[in-house]
């Protein structure tokens, strides 16, 4: 390998980040998902929706009159949406929610779902829990950037009734 050749490598391994991944339950199935802080809408892969159990009804989205495009403003393909329940490691209970169902096999050749801002928000809305990994603390952080750690530098001493 020439060195012009190394370096193309190492270029390109620094330009282009790893997925951000996530393991989730929808309709109690659990399945891999792609995390996309960049994305407003979340959605399922129309192959995932074909294989599922006990599928939710598929609806039409005829009564929107939506257009959906990509950051390229290429419109994206869908074949409908569901209403179904999601559950992850930060929340104690399921979260109802919509996914539209696109007509990909899978999201950057890794995963059957990707979770969008809409569920994001509503996971940080219902979760039961103060410590996140690492995964899920990017984006929420990236879609509420006023959230942060507060730490002193000096100690701070709180006599009895003091808050």
């Amino acid at each position: 390998m020439t060195d012009k050749q190394h370096d193309k490598e190492t270029i390109l391994h620094r330009m282009i980040g790893e997925p951000i991944l996530t393991d989730i339950k929808i309709n109690r199935i659990p399945v891999k998902a792609l995390i996309d802080e960049g994305s407003l809408i979340s959605s399922i892969t129309e192959d995932f929706y074909n294989n599922m159990d006990h599928k939710p009804e598929l609806n039409s989205m005829d009564d929107f009159e939506l257009d959906l495009n990509r950051a390229n403003d290429m419109k994206v393909p869908y074949t409908g949406y569901i209403e179904t329940s999601i559950e992850t490691e930060l929340t104690s209970t399921p979260i109802l929610t919509v996914l539209l169902v696109i007509p990909v096999s899978k999201y950057h050749g890794v995963a059957p779902v990707l979770v969008g801002t809409n569920l994001i928000r509503n996971i940080q809305q219902c979760r039961n829990t103060e410590n996140l990994p690492d995964e899920w603390e990017a984006a929420m952080t990236s879609i509420y950037p006023y959230i942060g750690r507060v730490t002193t530098t000096k100690p701070t001493t709180l006599h009895p009734i003091e808050t």
